[in-house]
Formats: C-alpha cells, structure tokens, sequence
C-alpha cells in the first residue's frame, strides 16, 4: 500500500508534466503545418473618414458574401485547401464541412479592419503556403475593387443633372482603391529544427528524472 502510494505521487504529477509537452512535440514535430499571412493596406477613392467607415461595412458585407465566397472557391479551389485536416487537424477542417462551417472558418482566415482614425483598412488573409495566400489575397482585393467601382460609378451618374448632361455615359473612373501596402508574413511557421530539438530533450530530461525518483522511491520502500 504505501509502495502503490509512493508511486502514485510520483506518476500522477510526472503524467500531467509530460503528457501535454509530449503532445505539443508531437504535434509541432510532425503534424503542424506554416501558415502565411498577406496584409494589403488601402483607401477607397473619393472618400472622407467618415465615408470610409460606411465604406468598410459594405466591404466587409461583401467579402463574406455566399456568391464571393463560391466565385473564389471556383477559381482557386478555397474548399480544397482550407480542408486537408488529415495533415493537421488543429488549423484545417475536415474534407466533409458544409458551407456553412466552410463560411465560419474562412471568416477567421480572412479579415477586413479598419483604423483607429478610419483612414485606412486593411484586408488579412492567412492560409498555408505563400502562393495560394497572396493569390487569395489578390483575387479578393480585386473582386472588392470591382465591387466599389460599380457602386462609385453609380454614384456618379445619380450626381449628374441629366438635362445639363452632354454625354449619356460617365467617363471611366480611376481605380476604386489606393494601395498604401502590401506586405507577405509568415504568421504561424513550423517551429525549425533547433526548437524540436531542445523540446524533445527537455521532454526527455523530465522522464528520466521522473524514472529516477521512481525507482528511488521503490528501493526506500523495499528497504526500510
């Protein structure tokens, strides 16, 4: 009984040490996988700060949209890539997720903010290699563009006084955004080598050292 309780008191807190530090070693080792993040700062033309925050409220309702987000999956197969939770199921979903848990995962890979003094906002997209996330990046951002040139050229017309006017078309407008930034990260990288490393000796000298007080306390107890 007191062996059984000797052993007890050493096993239940060496499992709660080691078990999750093994998992993390496991997981950053071997299953996860780095996530890239582009950022591209702009301002809508023709607008103020208080137009911009209207502005980024019909943006952001229309880069979450049902007919983008199916329009993006077509041209660059969103569901394929977000989906491959066999290589890591902690960041990506399963193969088999409906639209609507497809709609809640691409809301937090992609974000649209805007500044404290609404000057300026900034599209976010964060996915797992650098190529797909700035062509996801780029393809938004230009399907936001085109979005916000159809309505400032409509804007436009409605401003015309038709009897005065002397064209029946409006001139091409320049573009709808200025681009201030655009920047590529890495957000999430696997952890390199060195780290695995010292992790897993780390993770070692805790089981030897936990085996150790073990059979330690096993010989007192045979002994006394």
């Amino acid at each position: 009984m007191r062996l059984h309780r000797s052993f007890l008191s050493i096993a239940i807190p060496l499992a709660s040490l080691t078990g999750p530090s093994l998992l993390a070693v496991f997981y950053f080792s071997f299953l996860a996988q780095p996530v890239y993040q582009t950022e591209i700062s702009f301002l809508p033309a023709h607008l103020d700060a208080t137009a911009n925050r209207e502005a980024a409220d019909v943006l952001e309702a229309f880069l979450y949209s049902p007919d983008l987000l199916e329009k993006i999956d077509s041209e660059l197969d969103l569901h394929h890539h977000y989906t491959q939770a066999f290589w890591d199921p902690i960041q990506r979903i399963s193969a088999d997720a409906g639209d609507d848990r497809l709609r809640l995962y691409f809301r937090d890979k992609v974000t649209l903010r805007t500044s404290s003094d609404a000057n300026l906002l900034t599209l976010t997209v964060k996915a797992f290699s650098p190529e797909y996330t700035e062509a996801l990046a780029d393809s938004l951002y230009l399907s936001m563009g085109e979005m916000w040139a159809r309505i400032d050229k409509g804007n436009q017309k409605m401003q015309q006084v038709p009897a005065a006017a002397d064209h029946d078309e409006v001139p091409d407008m320049p573009a709808p955004f200025l681009t201030i930034a655009k920047a590529h990260t890495p957000d999430l990288p696997v952890y390199p080598s060195p780290f695995r490393g010292t992790a897993t000796i780390l993770v070692l000298s805790f089981l030897i050292y936990g085996i150790g007080r073990l059979i330690a306390a096993t010989i007192r107890d045979h002994t006394v």
